[in-house]
């Protein structure tokens, strides 16, 4: 009995997602804009802003994470305070997934806001931009017949 309890447990899936994909959205949604798809510093957004965001590959340790967490949460230089958004478990992600990508676990691929957060803490309002244009209606769907039970 003990053993089947066992296996019907350890084939439920995990509620919370793995820290380098809930990492992986906090990125899409908040930094990749400024760091670039490679880590390069190479973002739309500091070339646009006029301002040297630092080369982040080769800077990631896990052993060594605190400080860059630190610096995540307080801000440095240009680089605003994200400590109201993240708190430090949730920074940690980001850095999990930041080092995936530096050993090549991961794709560098086009980065985006994430469509729908994947963790209440990165949860927030999405305002709608000139480029978005007018949102859609939602579609609503017909009530199904009940059969009689």
């Amino acid at each position: 009995m003990l053993i089947f309890l066992t296996v019907a447990f350890a084939a439920q899936p995990s509620k919370r997602p793995a820290d380098h994909i809930v990492g992986k959205e906090i990125y899409d949604k908040s930094c990749w804009q400024c760091h670039g798809a490679d880590l390069s510093g190479n973002g739309p957004a500091g070339e646009a802003l006029g301002i040297d965001v630092p080369d982040l590959r080769g800077q990631l340790d896990y052993e060594a994470m605190d400080p860059l967490v630190d610096t995540i949460q307080h801000g440095t230089g240009d680089m605003p305070a994200f400590s109201t958004e993240l708190d430090r478990p949730t920074t940690r992600r980001v850095l999990v997934y930041l080092k995936r990508l530096e050993d090549g676990k991961e794709d560098p691929t086009e980065h985006k806001a994430p469509e729908e957060p994947i963790d209440d803490e990165i949860e927030g309002e999405v305002e709608e931009t000139p480029q978005d244009g007018p949102l859609d209606e939602p579609e609503v769907e017909e009530p199904t017949k009940r059969l009689p039970i």
